[in-house]
């Protein structure tokens, strides 16, 4: 059933796209992440893989400050990567239209823009990602989980350029979700990131060339100290950012990937990830 709604709402939102209906399209294009990411990620954790919810439990007090210097580490780092891609995009003439410019002149639309296109994709990639697939693989290790979550979250996305963006940013949103022991950080990150890529995008309709390069380097020159600054603090505060856990678990690399891919929340995931790069 979650498989027959998710190429539905896949297929109806590719329609009403194409009828150029922009308030419509940004409320399906809400829903389709919430029904084809967040429904069978929340069944997984309820139902199939029961004691994974305790990876959303913390045994301890949330320490405020540290996690809000790491989320500054996180979104000065994506940032910094966003820019890698566009210049590697530009250098090897690959396409860089992930964003897309939504809010065109309209702008009565913008807070739906921003809630579809940066609030509602982050909550159920983050959900998915670093909740219950990172939460679920850290039992084999945190590097293990770090890597295949973000393996699996940059092949969500349909263009080359924007996988390898995608699979490094998941590695950063990781390491925020390790370092701060909490999935909150890592979707402040995440929105953070969708709404500078779609700040910058918007300003090159908008500004001249020479005012939006300058928009461009100040971005990255705030992005380049906030990671410095950020790093600084955190290790002053005696956190080892990558310094990733081992499992106590003995099992082999074989055993561990055959155990994966016979999870249901694998299953799931693999059959979501053909739906949205098929259609």
């Amino acid at each position: 059933m979650i498989f027959t709604l998710s190429i539905s709402f896949e297929t109806l939102t590719a329609y009403i796209n194409a009828k150029n209906s922009l308030p419509l399209y940004m409320v399906m294009l809400s829903l389709t992440s919430v029904v084809s990411m967040l429904v069978p990620s929340f069944i997984c954790t309820k139902v199939l893989c029961k004691n994974s919810i305790k990876n959303f439990r913390q045994k301890h007090k949330p320490d405020t400050v540290g996690c809000f210097v790491t989320v500054m580490f996180g979104f000065g780092c994506c940032s910094i990567l966003n820019f890698a891609r566009g210049i590697m995009c530009s250098l090897l003439g690959w396409s860089d239209n992930s964003s897309g410019n939504y809010f065109g002149t309209e702008f009565s639309v913008l807070p739906l823009t921003v809630l579809s296109l940066a609030v509602v994709p982050a909550l159920c990639e983050e959900f998915t990602f670093r909740g219950n697939i990172f939460g679920i693989l850290s039992n084999y290790g945190e590097m293990f989980a770090a890597i295949v979550s973000s393996l699996f979250f940059g092949l969500l996305h349909s263009s080359f350029s924007a996988a390898i963006f995608a699979f490094f940013c998941g590695i950063i949103l990781s390491l925020v979700r390790k370092e701060s022991g909490r999935l909150a950080p890592s979707i402040a990150v995440h929105i953070l990131n969708n709404l500078l890529a779609l700040s910058v995008n918007t300003a090159a309709q908008f500004l001249s060339k020479e005012t939006y390069i300058n928009f461009l380097f100040v971005v990255l020159i705030i992005s380049i100290i906030m990671t410095i600054v950020s790093t600084f603090i955190l290790k002053r505060r005696k956190k080892d950012l990558f310094n990733f856990k081992e499992t106590d678990c003995k099992i082999g690399i074989k055993t561990t990937v055959s155990l994966l891919c016979r999870s249901p929340l694998f299953i799931v995931f693999v059959f979501i990830t053909l739906i949205r790069n098929l259609l």
